[in-house]
């Protein structure tokens, strides 16, 4: 689904004819350089608002591009937070995604937040790892390349009866002159896993002193 199509599908679900006014009291987060909100009028959806006027906003331009490309290969959005196209705000151009919510309505935590008290990692930990494995399966079926995995830009979604998945929510893009991964499968895949072995490295050196995670990893290894 190219970039026109996306934005008009954004019309549609965000009433985007008008300028949307930010409740910045909707506040969700905040990442290196664009703030998130929560859409004023869809409350299954955020709009992030570049805050960095030093930002090079191509790079925004580039993730979205990539975003675009995934809609043309069609892939499941289940380990991924959907983009819907851009919007203008009262605060400049917002894009939109699926905000990840809980059962409750409230915005699903980080994994970090589930990695970074040890008792709360033993609480879910059947739930985390099955959540890990399904996150690893969907970005290396889809070949979902991201410029780095981490734990804050990672999110578990939970149900009443537990986390049920993990999405990522940011840092989405194949950095790549020539991105040639993103369109053989072969080379996409391979980058997949090795962002994937990175990502779990660095979990191990940010949460060493977690067991928990690290018995997890061992476990997840054993499902690849």
């Amino acid at each position: 689904m190219g970039g026109f199509v996306a934005a008009h599908r954004c019309v549609s679900l965000c009433e985007s004819v008008t300028m949307i006014i930010i409740d910045k009291s909707q506040f969700v987060g905040k990442g290196h350089h664009r703030e998130v909100y929560r859409h004023p009028k869809q409350s299954a959806l955020c709009v992030k608002i570049n805050v960095d006027e030093h930002y090079d906003t191509r790079e925004i331009e580039r993730e979205n591009a990539y975003f675009e490309h995934l809609e043309k290969r069609g892939i499941h959005w289940e380990s991924l937070s959907r983009y819907y196209g851009d919007i203008q705000t009262d605060l400049g151009v917002g894009s939109v995604f699926d905000l990840i919510l809980d059962d409750d309505d409230s915005v699903s935590k980080t994994l970090g937040y589930y990695l970074a008290d040890e008792s709360r990692t033993g609480k879910y930990y059947r739930h985390l790892l099955n959540a890990l494995a399904k996150l690893r399966d969907g970005l290396l079926r889809d070949r979902i390349i991201t410029k780095s995995l981490a734990h804050r830009n990672i999110v578990c979604q939970k149900t009443s009866t537990g986390i049920s998945r993990m999405v990522v929510i940011d840092n989405i893009g194949n950095a790549e002159f020539i991105p040639i991964s993103s369109y053989i499968s072969f080379f996409g895949k391979r980058k997949v896993q090795r962002k994937w072995l990175r990502f779990e490295d660095k979990l191990v050196a940010e949460f060493a002193e977690n067991g928990s995670l690290k018995r997890m990893l061992r476990e997840l290894k054993q499902t690849a």
